[in-house]
């Protein structure tokens, strides 16, 4: 069964050099599916919108118009 839940997730940023930037924290209203957790796939889509909103939305952590390193995004709530 598919619902809807708040799941706790932690991005981290990193420059395209590797070098860690930034952490961020946030709680977010994702699919599940089943008992399996969060739908995942939800999770990366929302990150991927908040990235490519043209600055209308910053990414949770950063201030500005888009992040082009990369991104690392894990569930807190026992969840890959």
């Amino acid at each position: 069964m598919t619902q809807r839940a708040n799941f706790h997730f932690t991005i981290w940023y990193f420059k395209t050099s590797g070098k860690f930037y930034a952490e961020a924290k946030v709680i977010w209203n994702i699919r599940t599916v089943g008992t399996a957790g969060p739908y995942m796939t939800d999770a990366v889509a929302k990150l991927r919108g908040l990235r490519d909103s043209g600055g209308q939305e910053a990414l949770p952590g950063l201030s500005g118009e888009g992040w082009d390193g990369c991104i690392v995004i894990n569930c807190e709530d026992g969840f890959p």
